[in-house]
């Protein structure tokens, strides 16, 4: 059953990268935030009670309130819950896959651990990079976070009615344009979300970044610096998804070639546990929501799991007002889900 919060905003200081709303740095999810399941900064798995997905709920509702000014300005009527709800479910579903990523974290964690009592001494450094690049946003650093693309891309490319909304979430802001470079790495998806086999080479990087404990571990700076001084930064950008396929076309990462261990920054060794990454150790409505602020308790009865329209009924009711009809499967969720209709 998902755990809805409920916090003040005072409360357990999360992990973020945006000091004015709590979220994270795009604009397009200053309202949303994921926890991991495992503490970060110190060398004990010790579980982190406030894990799951936060939303400032007073933030969304700010956002959604200038979703729905735009809404109006297009000619649409009775859009205040229509803008709530496409906002909530695409941060929703960016921070679920920040769960699937936590997901193989703590699998390797609770294997390196199982082995010798021990935690990689670098544990931590990949959140420590990633908040301090998130806070800056200067580029080229900034694009390497490729776990952020991939979150976005995750959306774009769901076979489901939920990717049916791509065109709706760009033009209300919440997914970037392709290339916009002022949104860093969270603007890289288009190409990301065409091809598997992009999507699992910038899964590769990720995998790499939190092993290692680096932000470039495949060396690729140096040719996106040399993009840089010859065509200047838009084409850097433009690069650099396929400057990060390359590295990885260079040194194979199939199954089959993938080196048994990696060195660490600190020239230790470790499993190379990696790959693409699952859906995550739950299903989307599984992993707990804690929202934060005056509007929590609103948010909890929209998005709670006591309301029987979430989120079929009200996935249908953004699709049917804001995408387009296919062929394709209907169930956004698993058919193994509790709250599924045919469960």
């Amino acid at each position: 059953m998902t755990d809805m919060g409920g916090l003040r905003m005072d409360d357990a200081p999360p992990f973020v990268h945006n000091p004015e709303t709590m979220g994270e740095a795009d604009i397009g999810l200053r309202c949303f935030w994921y926890r991991p399941m495992f503490e970060r900064q110190t060398n004990e798995l010790n579980v982190n009670p406030n894990w799951g997905i936060h939303c400032n709920a007073d933030m969304l509702a700010e956002q959604a309130a200038m979703i729905a000014n735009k809404m109006n300005a297009n000619g649409m009527d009775d859009v205040e819950m229509l803008a709530l709800d496409l906002a909530f479910i695409f941060g929703f579903d960016h921070e679920y896959f920040h769960h699937r990523v936590d997901s193989g974290v703590t699998a390797h964690l609770l294997r390196c651990h199982s082995q010798d009592g021990q935690i990689p001494s670098f544990f931590g450094d990949y959140d420590e990079f990633h908040d301090s690049i998130s806070t800056r946003r200067e580029s080229p650093e900034w694009w390497l976070l490729t776990e952020e693309t991939l979150a976005n891309a995750h959306i774009a490319m769901d076979p489901t009615r939920l990717g049916g909304l791509r065109d709706a979430f760009i033009e209300y802001d919440l997914l970037p344009e392709p290339g916009d470079r002022n949104r860093g790495p969270y603007a890289l998806w288009r190409h990301v979300a065409a091809d598997p086999w992009i999507f699992q080479c910038l899964s590769h990087h990720t995998w790499l970044q939190i092993l290692t404990g680096e932000l470039d571990p495949l060396g690729v700076m140096a040719s996106i610096d040399a993009i840089t001084h010859e065509g200047g930064l838009d084409a850097a950008f433009d690069a650099l998804v396929d400057t990060i396929v390359e590295a990885c076309e260079k040194n194979p990462v199939d199954e089959d070639s993938i080196p048994d261990r990696v060195f660490a920054k600190d020239g230790s060794e470790h499993l190379f546990a990696m790959g693409g990454f699952g859906d995550g150790m739950l299903r989307r409505l599984k992993v707990p929501i804690h929202f934060h602020g005056g509007e929590g308790k609103r948010m909890d009865k929209r998005y709670g799991s006591e309301n029987p329209d979430w989120p079929y009924a009200i996935i249908e009711n953004l699709y049917d007002r804001l995408g387009r009809f296919d062929d394709g499967p209907v169930d956004s969720w698993g058919s193994d889900d509790p709250f599924s209709p045919s469960a």
